[in-house]
Formats: C-alpha cells, structure tokens, sequence
C-alpha cells in the first residue's frame, strides 16, 4: 500500500486514540480512501500521456505529499479521521484533472466548453495567428484543472458495468464529496480567495462519527497548497525516465526535470522547510540553479502567507511548523546547500533602483529616438486599448473615448487623460501596469471571463510594456485613477508616485469625492515645462503640446490629431478655453480635405496641394480589405528635402496611430518594427500597391501640368511596380516625352544615348551658356521608396515589382531599334556598384560648339553583343 501510512499526518488522522474508539466507522474510511487511491491512480498515469513533458504527477507523487504534509505541519498538530479522508481524496484529485481522460467525453468535451474558446482566443492573439492544438490542449488541462478537481469527486464515467466514480462508496461520495472537490480546487486559489471562501468552514462530521469532530476546510487547504507547492525531490524526475523522455521535453520542461533530480526530501528543521541538492550544478546548469531559486523562493512566500493566514484566522495550536524555506534570503546562503560547481550566485534581478536609470534612457535613439511626443503618444495609445478593449468584452459599453485636457493651476501644469475603457483592479495594477515588461492587457487571464474573443496582439498597440512608465519623461509627480467597469465605485484604485520613481509609490483606494462613476482610468502628469522648454529629452521635433496659442487651435489638439490620424477612438482635447475633437473613425470615406488636413496639421498646402485632393483613392486588397488611402505628391510642392515636421507627407499607421511618414499624402495601414513604434511596414501587398500606382498614373494626368513634376509622378509609380500610363517620364533636349512620344522620336534616329538624369543636372558645365542635346535620354534611374526608413529597417517589399525608369526607356529603344534583350543587359552591367560599360553621352551644347559629356549608354539600330565591347572599362578605372 506504500510507506505513507506510516507518516505523521496519517497515523494523527487514522490511529490516534480518537479513531480506535471509532474504529470500525474510521475502517470504512479507510477502505473508501484505498479504493479511491487505487482509482485515482489509473486516472492520474495519463498525464504522463496528454503531458509528457511534466515532471512526475503519479501516484507516487500523490503518497508523497504525505510525507511532505507531515514535515511541514508538524508534530503538535491535530487532525481527525473524517479530516484526514478529505485530506486524502485531495491529495489524490487536485492534479488529476491535467489529462483528458478526466473528461468523460474526451476531446469533444472539452473543445465544447467556453473555457477552450476563451484560451483558444488568448492563444491566437499572443501569437497572431493559429496556435497549435496540442499546445491548446495543454494550456487548458493546466489553467483548468483546479476548476475541474472541484467536480471529479462525483464525475462518473461509463464502464462496462455501469457508471464508474473515483470514489465508489456512494454514501461517502456524497456526505464528503463536495468538501473534497472544494480543498482539492483551492490549491490554485490566492490566499485571498482562500481566506473569504473557507474561513469560516468549520463543518460537523456527518453521522455516525461524533458531532465533536470537525473538517476544518480552511486548515486542510493549507496543507495541501504548502505540500503541493513544496514537494519537488528526486521522485518527481526520475534519470531513467527523463531519458525515456528526453526528446519530447522542451528545454524550459528539461530545466526543470534537471533541478528537481537533484534535491533530496525536505526537511523540517526549527521553522524552516530544509531543501539540499544530491550534486553541485556546474556553469551549464546556472539556469536551473536559479530556476530552483525562484521555486524556493515561491515556496518560501507559499509558507509565509500560509502561517500568516492561520495565524489570524485560526488558533496558535492550527500554525503549522515549517513556515518559511531555510536560506532562501540570499544566493550565497542557499549555495550552501544547494551547491554551485566553478562559479557563483548573484543576484542581478530588476529592483525599483534601476527603473530611473531606466527611464533616463528612455529618450535615447534605441528606444523613442529623441521626440518628446513619445510620452504622451504613449499614455493616449493606452487610453486607446483599454477602450477597444471594453468595446470586446462588454456589451453595455458607452460610446468609446479618451479625454485629453490641459489644466493650468497656479505655477503647476497638469496633464490629464481620461478614458472610458475596460479599467484596472488593484491586483492588475500591482500585476500588469508596474511589472516593466508585461503587455498589460493581453496579460489580464481576468477579462476572459467577460468575451471569448480576444484581441490580436498585432492589434493592441500597448505590447511591449513598457509605454507606462515613459511618462515619467514628461514629470516626476504622477497619478493614476481607475476602476475597472464591472466594479463598484468604491472599488477605484489609485496609485501616485508624488517623488516620481526615487520612492516607492502610494497604492490606496479612492477617497469618497474621489471615486469613479464609472469605469476608466485617469492619468495626471504634473508636467515639469522647466525639462520640457530645455530640450531636456533632445528631441529633434519642436512640438510644444503642452502651450496655448491665443486665438489659434492649440499645437496639443494638432499633434493629438497627426499622431492619431485614424483612431477607432475619438480624442476630446481641452486645452485652456480651447476644445477640440479628434476621430478618425471615417478616415476611409470622409472627405479628402478633412483627412489630409488631419494627418498633414500646419503642412497642409490648402489651394496648392487641393487639385490632388481628386485623385485620393483607396488602397485594397483581393479580398476587399482596404489597407490605405492616399495619392502620390511632387517632390517639388512636397519639400523632399526639408525636415519632416515642414514636409508634405503621409503617415503609416497602426491601431490609428502614427508610426511614420512616407513620401504620398494620406494613410497606410502598417505594422511597428521595434519597440520606439517609430518605424514600419505597411500591410499592403505588393500586387495592393502596384494595382494602386496604376491607378494614380491615370487619376493624375490630368491634374500634374508641369512636366518635370509628371516626370516625378512616373518615377515613384514606376518605383511601386505600377503602369505610368501617359506620363511624361524622360526629357530629351529639353521636351519631356511619354512613351509614345519617344516611340515616335526614335523612328526618326538610328543612335542614341541614354544618361541619367541627376548627372546630367550636376555636370552642366557652369562657365559658359549650354543647351540640352537631342542625342540622349535624360532619365531617371532610381526605386524610390514609399515609406521613410532608416537604414537598419528592413527593406519593406513595396519595390519587390518596381522599375526605374531607365528600364522603361531603354526597353522602348530595344523595341524600336530591334536590338536584343542580352545586349541591353550587357550594357547595363554593374559589378561592385560600378558601371562595367560605360559610353561618353553628349548632353550639353555649349555657346563656343563643345559638347559636354557625362557617363551614359549608347544604342544604335540592330546593335549586337559585340558592339557593346567597346565601352568597356578595366576595373580599376571604374567609379
């Protein structure tokens, strides 16, 4: 039957002189509780199957929290028998559920319930897509098996004979069956919830053992949650069976398996839990030294809330004896039994000491690159989620919004930020805000309870976790108000960092005045203008959102607006007497006018830029989707080559927010590529934006008179992939041509010489008059970018199907002059950036009939490979 019985817990339990004057009744007992321990085996060796990665979870593991239980209780400890069978039966259900085979239906069952939906939903948007079934499955079988232990004990599955129960006895299952089940589930509870579920269940023991005898839930939890959480020796990791095991353990499962092969049982000593390793772990093994680490470290906090529960919901005489883990305080102390081999533990964990020094940095190039919009574009995209968020989870939302307001108070500037969204409880503050790190909502498990659909984590702007405490970039004193929606008022938090990060922030609830009507959050930033006014941060940018303009609409609601073009989320921004609203719910069906004035703010050319207004048309895929709106803009009326914050541009955006800009005006849908959301790609196809290009070469013609910017126009539809249409696109002494037009001018001449267009410009000669020649193309011979991106960025596949216009050229020389594809190929080549053949284009007539020549290439009727041979130059003349 195992060395169990021979513990401590069982024999104060079952052979004390309370149970032998009961022994017949204690008998029955004891013969329920084997044959459910014999049932309960059967269940439990599936884990094994449905988890193979898991350490031990047999009933071997289940006799040993026995022994652990008796360590850890210790020798002044009372129970009864009725308490020591629930005990039992918990100890035996508890993690029995983390098989499929505790579902009577299987798979099926399962799939149907609203939980699988609910972590389905989880799973898909942490990793934006479909996750794995079997990953799923696991996932469930671990969140849900408490919930599930909870109703094992009267689960039947049908056998050949009838309905089977782990436990057969059916007076005892159902006199005891719901006091197990509740002991065996609050092993995952907190000991919150432990303490106002079962404080106060005492319950009688059922006729016919004696009224005097009591089950006291709220001390056989604890048992079990401290022996659960504590029993991790070698019996839980077996060599041989790891080695059996070894190519299915993933390597966070191997970890553990390793760390645990080596502890010994643990030991009551004094009021310490006593863990020791077998062996030393050496370098390659410092991971699963400091995973041991933190599970002590988790025990060590299990046993201390554990003694501080009992201590004040129960008499001394309930305490139990281990109450902490012996030389858990320090790495050097814990190294003297769980031992290191070659080097030493130190601790370098995250403390609230590094967060200043953290947030210091947080203006640097890796991170917000230098712009003092970063913070408040961070505290408003946060606004944002939780909005959308409450739009998912409760049907009862209001109409969604976030209020941004200025508050001007003495010699202090206050920014405030409000939203309606989803709120946060104390526990999400504490767990998600300040855990640097975290995607806070996408963490919150809490809101599954509310919608099984969950957000994309592409489609939560907030996910890397670190956007919060960027407000301290803008003030030191900071406040936070939040309730969450389905709490009462008198559940609104606050959290307020009056020194900033050098102190440890305030967590209270809400004053009576102070309290939320309703859900949301509110953000106050006392602003430190002294900072801000300096160019404390660096910033490359001049927006100075925290003034007020007399008479004019405050830079706030302008940045507000061109930072959150498309927002599904309306902004209300009040600063001083001003008041603005931003929403860009409609940004692909308003008029062109009050979309580009949105993303363009003071850049906006009015009456110059208006005639292109008629040609802003969607960007959309296959499917429908539309994934922008925007037209291509001249270069000349844009300001190419001027500061962003003076160019005419679009924005790339993401969850309605700017991330950056591109050379069109209007929008494209994109994806952040780092954390700063400074840069990205869009989302449209290549095919999206080719099919896109070619419209504009269509809707533009008519519009673009000047004959240079038609050129423009061609060579960034070009660039896209897309058909130029009638465009102009090459000039040749002095007219510009479409691709007619040049057709029809190449009929006439059997040589020419194409140039680019750039070297033509730059080396006219500068001392003496000079008009273009008719002998050479002048064009192009470039991809333009649509999207602004740095170097490092990866190249975004918007050019993947683009061509200069050079190509475009000289296919239509090789056409009219019959000349084949490889010669043009040949005179093309590049070898190490540099030009392998080059031919002298004449291009400029000069006043004194000299010609100015630049590097170019040179066709003639019927021209051959060979003829190309004559242009060669030797590599080192090259460039």
């Amino acid at each position: 039957m195992g060395n169990f019985k021979e513990t401590f817990i069982w024999k104060a339990a079952f052979e004390s002189e309370q149970a032998k004057d009961h022994q017949p009744s204690v008998d029955t007992l004891i013969s329920v509780f084997d044959k459910a321990r014999e049932n309960a085996g059967t269940l439990v060796s599936e884990i094994a199957v449905d988890l193979p990665g898991y350490t031990v979870h047999d009933i071997e593991h289940l006799d040993a929290l026995w022994e652990i239980g008796s360590q850890i209780v210790g020798q002044d400890f009372h129970i009864n028998p009725v308490e020591g069978f629930v005990l039992g039966c918990s100890f035996l259900f508890h993690d029995a559920a983390m098989t499929m085979a505790a579902y009577p239906n299987g798979l099926e069952e399962i799939k149907a319930s609203r939980e699988w939906k609910r972590i389905y939903g989880r799973m898909k948007a942490s990793h934006n897509g479909c996750p794995d079934e079997a990953a799923i499955i696991e996932v469930f079988l671990r969140e849900q098996h408490a919930f599930r232990a909870e109703k094992l004990p009267k689960i039947s599955w049908n056998g050949d004979v009838g309905p089977r129960f782990l436990i057969d006895d059916a007076d005892s299952r159902e006199k005891f069956g719901d006091f197990i089940g509740e002991v065996a589930a609050s092993h995952w509870w907190d000991h919150s919830k432990l303490e106002s579920q079962l404080q106060n269940k005492v319950i009688p023991a059922p006729a016919p053992f004696p009224s005097i005898w009591s089950i006291d839930l709220l001390k056989l939890a604890c048992v079990l949650r401290t022996a659960d959480a504590s029993q991790i020796d070698e019996r839980r990791a077996p060599s041989f069976l790891r080695a059996l095991r070894q190519n299915r353990l993933s390597n966070y499962s191997a970890q553990h398996w390793t760390f645990q092969s080596k502890l010994t049982q643990a030991q009551n000593r004094s009021d310490t839990l006593f863990f020791a390793a077998l062996r030393p772990f050496p370098k390659e093994e410092a991971n699963e030294w400091w995973m041991l680490h933190d599970t002590l470290k988790m025990i060590d906090g299990e046993l201390r809330k554990t003694d501080d529960l009992l201590a004040r919901c129960r008499q001394d005489g309930t305490r139990f004896a281990a109450r902490r883990v012996a030389n858990i305080e320090d790495p050097e102390n814990l190294k003297t039994c769980i031992q290191t081999d070659g080097w030493h533990p130190v601790d370098t964990a995250f403390s609230i000491s590094d967060i200043p020094r953290l947030v210091e940095n947080l203006g640097g190039d890796q991170l917000y690159g230098h712009d003092n919009m970063a913070a408040l574009r961070e505290a408003i995209q946060n606004a944002m989620d939780a909005v959308r968020l409450r739009q998912i989870v409760d049907p009862d939302a209001p109409e969604p919004l976030v209020e941004v307001d200025v508050v001007r108070s003495g010699d202090s500037t206050i920014l405030k930020i409000r939203d309606n969204g989803v709120g946060m409880s104390e526990s999400s503050i504490v767990g998600n805000l300040l855990s640097f790190g975290t995607s806070g909502w996408l963490a919150d498990t809490a809101i599954g309870e509310y919608n099984d659909s969950f957000p994309l984590k592409s489609h939560v702007s907030g996910r890397y976790g670190i956007g919060f405490f960027s407000v301290f970039m803008l003030g030191s004193k900071v406040e936070i108000k939040s309730r969450r929606f389905d709490a009462s008022p008198d559940q609104t938090t606050v959290l307020s960092f009056p020194e900033g990060l050098n102190t440890r922030p305030l967590l209270c609830g809400a004053e009576y005045m102070d309290r939320m009507t309703s859900g949301g959050t509110e953000l106050f930033i006392h602003l430190d203008i002294s900072k801000l006014e300096e160019g404390y941060w660096r910033s490359k940018n001049r927006n100075r959102f925290w003034a007020y303009t007399d008479g004019e609409v405050g830079e706030l609601a302008e940045t507000i607006a061109k930072h959150f073009p498309a927002s599904s989320v309306p902004v209300k921004v009040r600063n001083g007497d001003q008041l603005t609203w931003i929403d860009g719910r409609n940004w692909d069906s308003e008029p062109a006018s009050s979309f580009l004035q949105r993303i363009e703010g003071r850049t906006y050319p009015g009456e110059t830029g208006a005639q292109f207004e008629t040609a802003v048309s969607l960007i959309t895929e296959e499917t429908g989707e539309t994934v922008g709106r925007a037209v291509l803009y001249p270069d000349r009326l844009a300001g190419r080559f001027v500061s962003e914050d003076n160019r005419v541009c679009g924005a790339v955006v993401a969850q309605g927010a700017k991330i950056c800009a591109g050379s069109f005006r209007g929008m494209l849908l994109g994806k952040p590529l780092r954390a700063a959301r400074d840069f990205a790609t869009p989302l449209a196809s290549p095919e999206a934006i080719q099919r896109w290009a070619t419209e504009q070469a269509r809707l533009l013609k008519p519009i673009v008179s000047d004959t240079e910017d038609q050129q423009n126009i061609a060579e960034q539809i070009a660039s896209l992939g897309g058909d130029i249409g009638e465009l102009k696109f090459c000039e040749v002494g002095g007219t510009y041509f479409d691709r007619d037009e040049l057709r029809a001018f190449l009929k006439e001449r059997d040589e020419i010489w194409v140039a680019q267009d750039a070297a033509v410009s730059v080396d006219r000669p500068k001392e003496k008059l000079s008009t273009r020649t008719d002998t050479c193309i002048s064009v192009g011979c470039g991809l333009r970018s649509i999207v602004f991106m740095p170097i490092w960025a990866r190249p975004w596949r918007d050019g993947r199907k683009g061509v200069n216009l050079r190509r475009i050229a000289v296919k239509i020389i090789c056409e009219e002059f019959s000349i084949a594809e490889e010669v043009a190929e040949k005179m093309g080549m590049v070898e190490d950036g540099h030009s392998v053949y080059v031919a002298p284009a004449p291009v400029w007539h000069c006043d004194d009939n000299t010609t100015g020549f630049v590097d170019g290439q040179y066709f003639k009727r019927n021209m051959i490979v060979e003829d190309v041979d004559q242009f060669f130059i030797p590599r080192g003349q090259r460039g």
